[in-house]
C-alpha cells in the first residue's frame, strides 16, 4: 500500500457569492482527505464574500489560501489568477457556489 498522499489543490473560483461561498469551503474542509490547500480567488467582489474568504483563511491558516484580485478579471483572468497559486500535485476545480 502506498502511503504517500499527493497533495491536492482545490480551486475556488468566486464573485459576489457571499451566501454560498461559506458552505462550499465547508464541503472541502470537511473531506477526510488530509493533504489538501483550498485556494479561494476572488474576482473583485462588492459583497461580503472577500470577508467570508478571510474569515476562513484566519481560522485555517495554511490549509485556505486566500486570492483577492483588486480589479475584476472575469472567469478566465481569475481562474488563471487562481491557478498560479494552487502548490498541490493535482488541482480539483471548484465553483464559489
Amino acid at each position: 500500500m502506498n502511503c504517500f498522499l499527493p497533495k491536492v489543490s482545490v480551486m475556488i473560483i468566486t464573485y459576489n457569492q457571499e451566501d454560498l461561498i461559506a458552505e462550499t469551503i465547508e464541503s472541502v474542509i470537511s473531506q477526510d482527505y488530509g493533504n489538501l490547500e483550498i485556494v479561494v480567488s476572488d474576482d473583485a467582489s462588492t459583497d461580503r464574500t472577500v470577508e467570508i474568504i478571510n474569515d476562513y483563511a484566519r481560522r485555517y491558516p495554511g490549509k485556505v489560501v486566500p486570492v483577492l484580485n483588486q480589479k475584476n478579471l472575469g472567469i478566465t483572468g481569475n481562474s488563471n489568477t487562481a491557478f498560479f497559486f494552487c502548490t498541490g500535485e493535482l488541482i480539483a476545480v471548484l465553483g464559489g457556489d
